[in-house]
């Protein structure tokens, strides 16, 4: 039995057809799927593997990346747009209602950019919070307000129109993911061949990311 924890947006709405795909090409292997957006503890919680975003805090921990070079990007629905219009610079995102997420009791309200190589911290507000990223997403899809999310969690709405993303020449902070277990012993074969299967399915979806389109620059959000 292999027991993966994962963040409940990317879990519920891009890892799990990944995961099916594996154990097809793998029946033998049984898999229990824990969701959640909180601090897992490995030493001390019954789980092998721990899928989280951002740079590992504890260096005890083994990690394997995943997606290095995963950003958040600011991103609305159409529907939105369409009520309140698109923020053409930064400063205008203070006009806007943005959708916040919270972790370990912090609400993320101070949004991190690179605009012409400085970088920027934008505090922004709004009337909703939320400590499930997976919720933070549907009120976006919903029209609800802004939102800033990691790349993995929207590249397929964004693909099927239903979010776009917004100021794509200011770079979002970095949002690198990772596979994390507590010792070296963990990494079994299923394990070394579950990360590689993980690093292709988020390469594919990097290879569409705004940052890495050399024509989207300049090019604007309502396009």
């Amino acid at each position: 039995m292999l027991q993966l924890s994962a963040p409940s947006d990317f879990g519920r709405n891009v890892l799990l057809p990944w995961l099916d795909e594996f154990q097809a090409r793998h029946p033998q292997l049984q898999l229990r799927l824990l969701l959640g957006d909180g601090l897992t503890d490995l030493f001390r919680q019954p789980v092998d593997l721990v899928l989280r975003y951002g740079e590992p805090q504890d260096s005890s921990l083994v990690a394997l990346p995943v997606a290095a070079g995963n950003r958040r990007v600011l991103c609305a629905s159409p529907a939105y747009l369409q009520r309140h219009g698109a923020p053409q610079r930064l400063d205008e995102l203070a006009g806007h209602n943005c959708l916040r997420f919270m972790l370990a009791g912090r609400v993320h309200d101070r949004w991190c950019f690179q605009e012409a190589k400085r970088a920027r911290t934008v505090q922004v507000v709004g009337d909703r919070v939320s400590d499930d990223a997976d919720v933070v997403r549907r009120w976006a899809l919903a029209g609800a307000g802004l939102a800033y999310k990691s790349w993995l969690d929207i590249a397929d709405d964004v693909t099927a129109g239903r979010l776009r993303v917004l100021l794509p020449e200011c770079l979002g902070e970095a949002a690198p993911l990772s596979l994390l277990c507590a010792h070296r012993a963990q990494l079994s074969k299923p394990v070394r061949l579950l990360h590689e299967h993980l690093q292709a399915r988020c390469a594919a979806l990097l290879a569409q990311a705004p940052w890495a389109q050399p024509a989207a620059k300049g090019v604007s959000s309502l396009a």
